[in-house]
């Protein structure tokens, strides 16, 4: 029995630094890398995501109205690798500097990127499957909205 326990404990130890080592290389959300659109009944919503170099992604979204196609917002975006760990940089027009959200948790097709200390959001969780993106824009309890991306054309 303290055999089972003890290759339990190595295997969930492991698996928790596996996972550090994971998440802290910008390669653990290079599945982000394309177009992405979203829409819903009034708006068109767009990221764009590509790598300028093996330590840094730049990405753009933008807000377009769908009745007009004029764009209604934007935001510069940016992934990193610093440090050992990567971080999810978002400079906004509401804001004088950049907010940043550090890679929290992350596998296959997912990442969690928070900022408890931010008013909102503070978390940001991306889920890709197949040709398409779900982002979870929240506070820490769960309150916030959704979109679903679609792979757009490059």
């Amino acid at each position: 029995m303290r055999l089972i326990l003890m290759a339990l404990m190595i295997m969930a130890t492991t698996s928790a630094v596996a996972q550090d080592a994971t998440c802290s290389k910008l390669a653990a959300v290079a599945w982000l890398e394309g177009m992405w659109e979203a829409e819903d009944a009034v708006r068109r919503t767009v990221e764009e995501w590509s790598f300028t170099s093996e330590q840094t992604m730049e990405g753009e979204g933008r807000v377009y109205r769908k009745d007009t196609g004029g764009q209604t917002g934007s935001e510069s975006l940016r992934l990193v690798e610093m440090g050992g760990e990567v971080f999810y940089l978002a400079k906004t027009r509401g804001n004088a500097l950049p907010i940043a959200f550090k890679l929290t948790a992350c596998e296959a097709g997912a990442a969690t990127f928070e900022n408890p200390d931010h008013d909102f959001p503070q978390r940001l969780v991306y889920q890709r499957s197949s040709d398409s993106l779900r982002v979870d824009v929240s506070d820490l309890g769960g309150n916030g909205f959704r979109l679903e991306f679609v792979r757009g054309a490059n």
